[in-house]
């Protein structure tokens, strides 16, 4: 007798920080920009504003990609 198994793989989505972010930033910007290296689920840009902002991607995967990734190709920082 053969058994089915089914097995549901759960990807844990993947927050990564970006620093020395301008005020002119919006999270519309950042979610176009990360996009080019995967699914964003979010973006989160702290009020008041403190040069930061986290991108949550749906891949954990994504974050080794992004992690050499030179940020001055946005708003040229």
């Amino acid at each position: 007798m053969l058994t089915e198994f089914c097995i549901q793989v759960q990807q844990v989505p993947c927050k990564v920080f970006v620093g020395r972010c301008t005020e002119d930033m919006t999270a519309d910007d950042l979610k176009d920009y990360f996009s080019n290296y995967g699914e964003v689920t979010d973006v989160f840009i702290p009020k008041p504003f403190r040069a930061f902002a986290f991108v949550t991607f749906l891949d954990p995967e994504v974050k080794l990609s992004t992690s050499m990734m030179c940020w001055s190709q946005l708003h040229g920082i």
